[in-house]
């Protein structure tokens, strides 16, 4: 039986560059924004909670599929969410769009670059599984240690986001009668629903921040 390793991308393999706070502050001052990064980074995290954030409950998580324009949209409103005292952000929000897709404006984590090779050299399948738009094509296709892999999954083309059931069905129906293990950084998105769908999961904490859950601190410690 083949063995498939799914890895979440956004915050598991991959950061920004620089603060999202302060690209955000560095981008809304050029049209006009007055907001200090410490607002920014607040109005960000509530914007993004209102709508990026999917229900705790695991019985209403299938209530909510998404599709390309949708994550578009939504990322829409929250630029305009987060810069209220602009009165147009559309152009901003363009600004914005673009720089994200940027690989340049990527990092991999030391901890990747370290073991990435071991990983592939495994003999097990490799996945990508993110809650991103399609615009990770372009950040992977950019990134020398993650643009080889073949199999990459992501929400708009799913049409369904973690922690969804459908999102991990959906990847199993190209592996029949795979064993999947899937690594990511949150709990309730990438961990718990894939414990929920039959597969293994292992928790990157590299914040430390679930002493009481089982969790490695870097892939130092993953183990194919």
């Amino acid at each position: 039986m083949d063995k498939v390793l799914v890895f979440d991308v956004v915050g598991t393999l991959l950061h920004p560059s620089s603060p999202i706070s302060e690209t955000y502050f560095e981008f809304g001052r050029q049209f006009g924004s007055r907001y200090s990064v410490q607002m920014i980074e607040a109005r960000f995290r509530q914007a993004f909670q209102r709508n990026f954030t999917a229900p705790s409950d695991p019985n209403l998580v299938d209530q909510y599929p998404t599709s390309e324009l949708d994550q578009y949209q939504r990322w829409q409103r929250l630029v305009q969410e987060v810069f209220d005292d602009i009165e147009d952000t559309n152009q901003l929000f363009n600004q914005l769009w673009n720089y994200y897709a940027a690989p340049a404006n990527w990092l991999t984590y030391d901890d990747v670059r370290r073991n990435w090779q071991r990983i592939l050299e495994g003999g097990h399948i490799i996945a990508l599984a993110t809650n991103f738009d399609s615009r990770i094509q372009q950040i992977l296709a950019g990134n020398p240690l993650l643009k080889s892999i073949q199999h990459v999954f992501y929400s708009g083309l799913l049409g369904f986001e973690k922690p969804d059931r459908r999102f991990f069905q959906a990847i199993e129906q190209h592996f029949p009668a795979a064993n999947f293990t899937m690594i990511g950084d949150d709990v309730g998105r990438d961990y718990e629903p894939a414990l929920r769908q039959g597969w293994n999961a292992v928790l990157i904490d590299r914040g430390q921040t679930n002493p009481l859950r089982p969790s490695i601190y870097s892939l130092d410690e993953f183990r194919l």
